[in-house]
């Protein structure tokens, strides 16, 4: 069985639990995505929400940051930036029972495209303060060093270690070396979604006897 990961639907009301939120940024973005977080955190504050931005300033920051906020108790703990930002944060969060924010600013922002997830300003922070979630299904790859990651999207082998080309015989002894299984056992999580829109009447007026 695969796992769950949890996201927030939007509603109009703020909850407790996201009187105050925690976003992780990734700086590398560049000025036009942080413009677009400060009008997603001023959406926020106009909502009542106080918010914290925590920056990453190498790899593997982001999911550092992730699991000590998870620690410190943060019940929703919002990933600011591309793909690799978002898996960095989810694996922070892994087995902590926090939620996933996501505030897509990446440059395919393929993950944000397939959960559904808004890009408007205004409809992330609606999102992020409705406090509703729903439960996504990571797999957990266990490599043969004894490390694991949770992979949300995707997972490549072989060709994909050379970005579409031939990986060599580097990449292919280090496939060999690491071995890698791919397993559907990983933490729960819940993820913050937009509340789905009413669906439009099907009705159809019927006409007046003449």
């Amino acid at each position: 069985m695969s796992p769950s990961l949890d996201i927030v639907k939007a509603s109009a009301a703020v909850p407790s639990a996201c009187a105050r939120l925690r976003v992780i940024f990734n700086p590398v973005a560049g000025r036009r995505r942080r413009r677009r977080l400060d009008l997603v955190s001023r959406a926020l504050a106009a909502r009542g929400v106080a918010v914290t931005i925590a920056e990453t300033d190498r790899p593997g920051h982001a999911e550092a940051l992730a699991h000590e906020a998870a620690t410190a108790g943060e019940r929703l703990i919002v990933a600011a930036g591309g793909d690799g930002t978002i898996a960095e944060v989810a694996n922070g969060l892994a087995g902590s029972g926090a939620a996933l924010g996501v505030i897509p600013l990446g440059t395919a922002n393929v993950i944000a495209h397939d959960w559904g997830l808004p890009f408007a300003p205004e409809a992330i922070a609606a999102a992020l303060v409705a406090g509703r979630t729903r439960p996504l299904h990571p797999l957990l790859a266990r490599f043969g060093d004894g490390n694991t990651r949770l992979v949300l999207q995707m997972l490549g082998v072989g060709l994909d270690l050379g970005g579409g080309r031939s990986p060599g015989r580097e990449a292919e002894a280090a496939v060999r070396q690491r071995g890698l299984c791919a397993r559907g056992r990983a933490p729960d999580f819940r993820l913050a979604l937009p509340a789905p829109s009413a669906p439009a009447s099907t009705a159809k007026r019927r006409r007046s006897p003449k």
